[in-house]
């Protein structure tokens, strides 16, 4: 993982620069992005759909805003072709995936899942990464040192060290990014926060409490392991956690 500059949303793309939509009340033009965003909000916050963190509604809500083509190409040039956490370059290999840093629809926790996700940032510039599919989607891997293979991906995890400041509404994110565990690209500076040896591998080391491994499994390409010591690793599968290194 490198740091990325993304810069500003891009007004060359149409879904973020066109005001011809309307909106619910049908009475101000919005973007499409601004007129997705009225409907998630609508449509996530009514109790019929959803109670206590969980789904109870058959009905479904489409996010397209993420799937423009536009937005998908701007996004591909800005990370370079290459996936936003491991840097594969996938462009002549696999088909890249428009990856939610924050999950959009649901968080997988270590105490079972919570519905919905931050719906409120589907379409939003900053939360949107493109990602290989081995990094964005749930998956077996063959990893160095484990004798079976293991599942990887980050698919819908979020994990924080204290779950207390989970956000469960649109609000500012400032209190929830200090206790964010995953490194996000564009605004923490990876080279702070991992290290390589002479033979090109990563080495990590922190001191944090045990259970917070627990809470996001599947994530060991992302997060660094509980322990206080040094852990040696492909860097295909290093752990990225935008906590310190406690040395």
């Amino acid at each position: 993982m490198i740091k990325i500059n993304r810069g500003p949303t891009p007004l060359t793309i149409k879904v973020y620069s066109e005001k011809k939509f309307k909106g619910l009340k049908g009475s101000s033009k919005l973007t499409k992005a601004e007129q997705e965003l009225e409907k998630a909000i609508e449509f996530f916050t009514n109790p019929a759909n959803y109670s206590k963190d969980l789904k109870i509604t058959t009905e479904k809500f489409t996010f397209i805003i993420y799937k423009n083509t536009e937005l998908a190409e701007e996004l591909e040039r800005v990370f370079g072709k290459k996936c936003a956490y491991c840097e594969s370059d996938f462009a002549h290999v696999m088909p890249k995936d428009v990856e939610h840093f924050r999950p959009k629809s649901e968080i997988e926790t270590g105490t079972g899942k919570l519905q919905p996700g931050y719906f409120w940032l589907a379409g939003e510039w900053t939360n949107l990464l493109v990602a290989c599919a081995d990094c964005n989607r749930a998956r077996k891997h063959e990893v160095p040192g484990q004798p079976k293979k293991i599942k990887l991906g980050k698919e819908t995890q979020f994990p924080l060290s204290n779950e207390t400041f989970r956000l469960r509404a649109q609000a500012a994110l400032t209190d929830e990014d200090n206790v964010r565990l995953l490194l996000d690209p564009c605004s923490d500076e990876p080279e702070n926060h991992l290290v390589f040896n002479e033979d090109g591998l990563t080495c990590h080391g922190w001191a944090h409490k045990v259970s917070q491994v627990k809470r996001a499994k599947r994530l060991s390409r992302f997060l660094r392991y509980n322990e206080k010591r040094w852990w040696k690793n492909d860097a295909r599968f290093s752990m990225i956690s935008s906590l310190p290194l406690n040395n």
